[in-house]
């Protein structure tokens, strides 16, 4: 999902909760849903340009540009987070009503998706990523998070013992992406009592030493 407008509330506001809806659709909708036969699929949405909806197809590609918003970024600026957040969920809505009228696709996925977002307001999800291990000895894990919200998200490590109490946490990266979760934490490995951490070419990205945590333990 992005917007095409240029000016710097829209970007600043609309665009930023755009990316974070995109987010949260993954983290609620079931899996595996069906979207006409396409792959991938892209929305834009206009504040300028105004006029009828368009469906573009291409390949495996489904693009939607969404041309009836009634928008003024000086109102929606001010309204709150559940309202900004609200507002364009309405707007989504509409959108896969539009798809639906024209395509074979999982509406009710997309409806179970729409539903929990906002029964579950003020958005907020954890992930464990895949990268989080044990330590051979089974006395401490590592669990890498990722911690989003409707503002931004965030990745952070746990070391935990074997009983799952945290002996610490540290934040990594603020203003992070689904991107990099799965690009900059695609595998993991020990090397004696550190965790490598790699990206998706193999590039060693951190590394954990466990040492002092385990002669404690």
């Amino acid at each position: 999902m992005k917007s095409t407008d240029e000016s710097a509330d829209y970007i600043g506001g609309i665009s930023r909760y755009l990316s974070m809806i995109e987010n949260f659709f993954f983290h609620y909708m079931p899996k595996k849903v069906n979207l006409g036969g396409y792959g991938f699929f892209c929305l834009k949405i206009y504040t300028s340009q105004q006029g009828e909806n368009e469906i573009k197809t291409y390949g495996q590609c489904l693009d939607f540009h969404y041309r009836k918003l009634n928008f003024q970024s000086e109102i929606f600026v001010r309204q709150t987070l559940q309202e900004q957040l609200f507002f364009l969920l309405d707007i989504v809505e509409k959108i896969l009503e539009e798809l639906n009228s024209k395509f074979e696709i999982d509406k009710e996925k997309f409806d179970i998706a729409l539903k929990a977002m906002r029964a579950n307001y003020p958005l907020k999800a954890e992930q464990i990523l895949k990268v989080s291990k044990w330590h051979r000895s089974r006395k401490l894990r590592v669990n890498f998070v990722r911690f989003l919200e409707l503002t931004g998200e965030s990745i952070y490590y746990l070391i935990l013992d074997k009983n799952n109490v945290i002996l610490k946490e540290q934040l990594i990266k603020t203003n992070s992406s689904v991107y990099d979760a799965s690009y900059d934490f695609k595998s993991s490995q020990w090397d004696n009592d550190k965790l490598l951490v790699f990206d998706r070419f193999d590039k060693q990205k951190l590394q954990l030493d466990l040492s002092e945590y385990l002669d404690n333990s």
